[in-house]
């Protein structure tokens, strides 16, 4: 007697961002958030003149598919960082 077909995998439920990636979104939202570094010893900085976002928590936002960056553009020139359409769909109203 063969073996019983394989049941198909259940979709995995979409994440919903925290209150700090939220923040995050809003920040974007603004405009103006850039991710920068100014010398090759310095971290990544990203943020605006309204806030910063942690890397830890732009790379969540990367990943998730909520925001990316102009990675064509140098760290030293500024990467201009940009909400995509399922980051705006997560703001609140």
């Amino acid at each position: 007697m063969p073996a019983p077909a394989p049941q198909p995998a259940k979709p995995v439920p979409a994440s919903r961002p925290t209150s700090a990636q939220l923040k995050a979104l809003a920040l974007i939202a603004q405009g103006g958030v850039q991710r920068s570094q100014f010398t090759l010893k310095d971290p990544i900085r990203i943020g605006s003149r309204n806030g910063t976002i942690y890397a830890d928590t732009f790379e969540v936002l990367s990943r998730q598919g909520w925001a990316t960056a102009d990675y064509s553009r140098s760290l030293f020139k500024g990467q201009p960082v940009s909400l995509t359409a399922a980051g705006e769909a997560d703001l609140p109203a």
